[in-house]
Formats: C-alpha cells, sequence, structure tokens
C-alpha cells in the first residue's frame, strides 16, 4: 500500500485529464502492480479528494 501512496497522485491527474477531454467522470482509478508471484491490484481510496488536490494545484499554478 505505500507503493498506492506514492502513484495515487499520479493517477488522479490522470482521471483529472481524462474528465477533461471526455466530459465524462471517472470514478475509480486502479493500479495493477506486477510481481512474479502475481499480480496485485489496488484502487486510489477517495479518488474525489485526489482530484481536488490535483484542480487546486493548477488553479494556484
Amino acid at each position: 500500500d505505500a507503493k498506492l501512496d506514492y502513484y495515487e497522485v499520479q493517477g488522479a491527474v490522470y482521471a483529472t485529464a481524462v474528465e477533461a477531454a471526455t466530459g465524462r467522470p471517472v470514478v475509480e482509478c486502479r493500479f495493477v502492480f506486477c510481481r512474479q508471484s502475481g499480480a496485485i491490484e489496488r484502487t486510489v481510496g477517495d479518488l474525489e479528494a485526489a482530484k481536488r488536490r490535483v484542480t487546486d494545484r493548477l488553479q494556484r499554478a
């Protein structure tokens, strides 16, 4: 789950970009971490809050 914390902002940026490009809401962001022992899937817990943080940062830039 530490990896998910690292990638959460990236997922929120992608989700925000997809919403802007398509006009449709992104309701889930899922990462798949591939390992020799098998894939592990993790979902961004509060995607809406993460997208708001991205939008806030972009507006301040």
